[in-house]
């Protein structure tokens, strides 16, 4: 689907979102869990509702990172 080994940082388009999100999760069905799914963090919205506009990419890009680091979210 969107699987892209390294996905370019500045890229903030919602394919690149998403396989950012791909390679944080490090398998398809627990991103695509994840991305159907109410995120308490985002304020129980599917982030997969927020990769149409770029600040909603934002907001999905910064529970990623959160994520990645381990800070509860």
């Amino acid at each position: 689907m969107f699987e892209t080994p390294d996905p370019d940082p500045n890229d903030h388009s919602p394919e690149a979102t998403a396989a950012h999100s791909l390679v944080t999760f490090e398998n398809q069905p627990d991103f695509d869990r994840w991305l159907h799914s109410e995120i308490p963090a985002l304020g129980g919205i599917r982030p997969v509702t927020l990769l149409e506009t770029e600040t909603g990419r934002q907001q999905v890009r910064d529970i990623l990172g959160r994520i990645e680091w381990g800070i509860y979210s």
